[in-house]
């Protein structure tokens, strides 16, 4: 199995930037980028914003993917599409899917976690 080596870097420079902090993944070889995200303005847990588009980070733009939203504590972080929330729209076909859910354990030693992921795959046979 063939593996993408990436490497995600925090933008923090700018006032709203150390607030709401832009992180980019690129692929580590060639430095092509490939996605941003940005902390949404959320009260109780983070929210992010991920975008095709390194540009033009908002929910309207073409390029807007989905967003990734955290419990209370940070250590559970669920990925969803660009549909809505389920609580605001009346049609099923537009209410938001979760792609994926990723875990984090932290192991005791400080800076160290194991990370666990699921990748939902919706019609089809194989992931």
């Amino acid at each position: 199995m063939d593996k993408l080596e990436c490497t995600i870097t925090r933008n923090k420079s700018g006032f709203t930037k150390k607030i709401y902090p832009v992180y980019t993944l690129t692929h580590s070889q060639s430095g092509k980028f490939l996605l941003a995200a940005q902390k949404m303005n959320m009260l109780r847990s983070a929210h992010y914003l991920i975008t095709m588009d390194s540009a033009n980070r908002n929910k309207h733009s073409p390029g807007y993917v989905g967003k990734l939203r955290s419990d209370n504590s940070g250590v559970e972080y669920n990925l969803f599409d660009t549909g809505e929330n389920p609580r605001s729209v009346k049609e099923l076909e537009r209410v938001r899917n979760q792609l994926a859910a990723v875990y984090y354990v932290v192991l005791g030693d400080v800076g160290r976690i194991r990370l666990t992921r699921t990748i939902k795959c919706q019609g089809r046979s194989t992931c």
